[in-house]
């Protein structure tokens, strides 16, 4: 066996997890690269130990890779870059003026910049982020909410409370004592993964953990596509 070798493993939580063998590796170590779960193994150590190292390490693990589904673009906002939140289409433009003005006009929000805007300055990203921050956040309280409760009716679900937030680490989250926890940048998401992470929420107010169980029962609010939505939502990362 050489001194580094990979290969890979399935995992019906963290899908598929690269697996490095390494002569000088004394324990299992994990980490996180580009969304995926990385694991450099001690030689000689069978398939058997690994899973067993998975799972008696997977609540520690769940929130890095759950961080690691969403990461930022480090792209700027400007002109010619197109975003869409579920009800509006952001139009960032340049006209003759001496400041900046944010103006709404369904189905469009535009943000107005002087012309000859230095886009790639830090205080002008901030300030445009900060305007479409405005915009995400509106929109989630107004629309989240309401969803939320629609879907924990239609499926018999039960919640204490929901809040708003900004995370960029995860796209929801539900506390052991039923609080749900939703990104404003669900925004970006069509409605059907939208409603996949809403359900997903509701369903650890029964099911905490991602076992077997949490999964049959996401399944049965999804028409049996859990996981396959599950992929979907790696396709998608927030915008800033």
């Amino acid at each position: 066996m050489g001194k580094a070798l990979k290969y890979y493993l399935e995992d019906d939580e963290f899908g598929k997890i690269v697996l490095t063998v390494n002569s000088r590796a004394k324990r299992f170590i994990f980490k996180m690269k580009e969304g995926q779960l990385h694991m450099t193994i001690p030689v000689g150590v069978s398939e058997s130990e690994i899973k067993k190292s998975i799972n008696n390490t997977r609540l520690e693990l769940r929130p890095f890779f759950e961080r690691g589904s969403i990461q930022k673009e480090k792209q700027y906002l400007h002109p010619e870059r197109k975003l869409r939140t579920r009800s509006t289409e952001i139009l960032i433009i340049e006209e003759v003026r001496k400041d900046f003005l944010s103006t709404y006009k369904a189905p469009y929000y535009k943000i107005c910049c002087p012309a000859n805007t230095d886009f790639k300055s830090e205080s002008v990203q901030r300030l445009l982020k900060d305007s479409v921050f405005r915009l995400l956040r509106f929109e989630a309280k107004n629309y989240l909410p309401r969803r939320l409760k629609e879907l924990a009716d239609q499926y018999k679900f039960s919640y204490k409370r929901v809040s708003i937030n900004n995370s960029t680490s995860r796209w929801g989250s539900c506390s052991s004592a039923g609080n749900i926890n939703l990104s404003f940048y669900l925004m970006l998401l069509p409605d059907h993964l939208i409603d996949y992470v809403l359900l997903h929420e509701l369903c650890h107010t029964v099911e905490m953990n991602h076992s077997d169980r949490f999964w049959t029962l996401l399944d049965a609010c999804t028409n049996n596509r859990a996981k396959a939505l599950r992929t979907e939502m790696k396709n998608f990362r927030t915008a800033f």
